[in-house]
This record gives structure tokens, sequence and C-alpha cells, in this order.
């Protein structure tokens, strides 16, 4: 266990640590053991604004210490929720006891519906950090030595003003990984940008993103229809969708996977570039075989 580490959560009078797990590059995740419990002390580069890193703690206050669907968050003995030192951010959460969500679709529709109850809540007004025009805007800028290019640009010029639509409280990367099942329900992790937003950008970023599977070695590329369906069906079960908004939310897979594509290095490109494609492909499949679309 490093000294900063012990130092920095003696801000939160917590002594006697003992560093279990450490993940992550950029944006650290520590979970620490001490005589409080199991906790997770979480580190974001000083580079980003200060409003990024409230705006996380406001997620985390609203979902986990009010509603208790995502980690509470711990405060200083001073009131504070965050530590900053000369380069770096801190905030202390709960560790959540569970198990991740699994690729099934008894998991894939508890996700689904889970999903669908929290674009329904109210009270909380704070927006997200996914600026969709933005995107856009910056997409547009990329990929000029690519064939494809032209392509790109009809796909950006398709898309809807996401900020034109009903906005409500959305995670922005919503998944799995994001999701830990706790004595049956789901309990949302990792609200990184979380806040006030377009449904559509969340419920769409898994149906590329996720649903497309692509075999590096192979190449082979399917579709996780099972799981589609039932993260599909898991939402209708609380919130209806009309066939407009299916393609919304075509519309915002569409953009989530392609602003996603900066993060996986050049030599991915082209196989995310194949696998956008090849996910638009099923669209229509996909509605022939669910039965909530109204």
């Amino acid at each position: 266990m490093s000294v900063e580490i012990k130092d920095i959560l003696g801000f939160w009078n917590i002594r006697n640590v003992e560093l279990i797990q450490k993940l992550g590059e950029g944006t650290v995740v520590y979970i620490v053991e001490t005589e409080r419990g199991t906790v997770v002390l979480k580190r974001h580069k000083i580079s980003l604004p200060e409003k990024y890193i409230q705006g996380n703690i406001r997620a985390h206050e609203f979902l986990g210490n009010k509603l208790r669907i995502a980690p509470q968050i711990y405060y200083r003995p001073d009131g504070m929720a965050f530590w900053k030192s000369d380069t770096h951010y801190y905030y202390l959460m709960e560790f959540i006891q569970g198990i991740h969500v699994q690729e099934t679709a008894h998991d894939e529709w508890l996700l689904g519906e889970a999903t669908a109850k929290l674009h329904q809540l109210t009270g909380y007004n704070f927006p997200c950090e996914l600026d969709a025009n933005e995107q856009i805007r910056i997409i547009k800028t990329w990929y000029s030595d690519r064939k494809w290019k032209p392509e790109l640009d009809m796909l950006m010029d398709s898309l809807p003003d996401f900020n034109s639509y009903s906005q409500c409280f959305i995670h922005t990367d919503i998944g799995p990984h994001n999701a830990i099942v706790r004595n049956g329900a789901i309990v949302f992790i990792d609200l990184d940008g979380a806040g006030i937003g377009s449904k559509y950008l969340d419920i769409g970023y898994p149906f590329i993103a996720q649903f497309v599977a692509y075999n590096k070695k192979s190449g082979e590329t399917y579709y996780k229809f099972d799981a589609a369906k039932a993260f599909l069906e898991g939402y209708c079960s609380v919130s209806k969708l009309t066939k407009a908004e299916y393609d919304l939310i075509w519309h915002g897979a569409v953009l989530r996977h392609i602003y996603e594509m900066q993060y996986y290095g050049e030599e991915a490109v082209e196989p995310l570039w194949h696998i956008l494609n090849f996910g638009l492909q099923q669209k229509d499949n996909l509605l022939q075989i669910v039965n909530c679309i109204v």
C-alpha cells in the first residue's frame, strides 16, 4: 500500500488500510479494505474541469445516497465530497457487493428494465457530459484519409438533434460492465458523465458497441440477437417504445459507436467501421423478432 493512498484516505479519517485492487490508468479505481469495510477510491486527472467531478458526485448523491441504485458517496469530516491534489481529484464511494450483469437473456432483460426506470426518475437537474451536437461536429473533422469518409459524413448528416427530444437522467455508458446485480436488483456503477440528456443515446449505446461480437483473429462478426431482444423487451416492460423511437435508438447507437472509435487506436479504426456497418444491417432483423415496439 503506497503512502500516498494512505494519506488520501486520511482526509476521510480512515486508517489501517490495505489496497486490494487497482483498476485503470488515466481514471483509476482503488478497491481498499479498511476498518469501516471495503471502499472504492476513484482518481481523476486534474486536467478535467472541476464541474465534471462535481457532476459525478451529484449523480452518486442522487442515485446512491438518495435512491440506493448506485454506490453512495462518502463525505469527509468537513462535509466535502472530494479531495484535490496538485495532480488529481479523489472521491470515496461505497463498494457494491454483488455479481456483474452477464450477457444472458435474463440479465439483459433486468438491465433494460432498470434503464427504463432510470429514465423515469425526476428531481435531478444537472446536464450530462455527453454533448451530442458537439460530438457530431467533432466527428465530421475525422478520417479525411479514409475511403469511407463520404459515407461517414452522410451518417452524421442523417442524425437528429438529440437535444430537441425530451431529456431525462441517463447513465451514458449502459452495459453489463457498469451494472451489478445486488439482491436481485440492478445497481449502476461508473457514473462518469451521467446526468440529464437524451434517452436515445443511452438506450442506443449497446446496440452496436455491445451486441455486435467481433473476433479479432478470424474477423468473424455476429450479432447477439438474444441479448439485444431481452434488453429491449426489458426496457419496454416499463416504458413502451414506438417505431419512430426505435429508429432514434439506432441513431444513438451510430453516434455513440463512432465517437468511441477514437479511444481504441489507429489500428482499430477499420475493424470498428466494419462493426458499425454490420450492426446497422441487423436493425431490421432485430425489429422482426421483438414484440414490444408499438
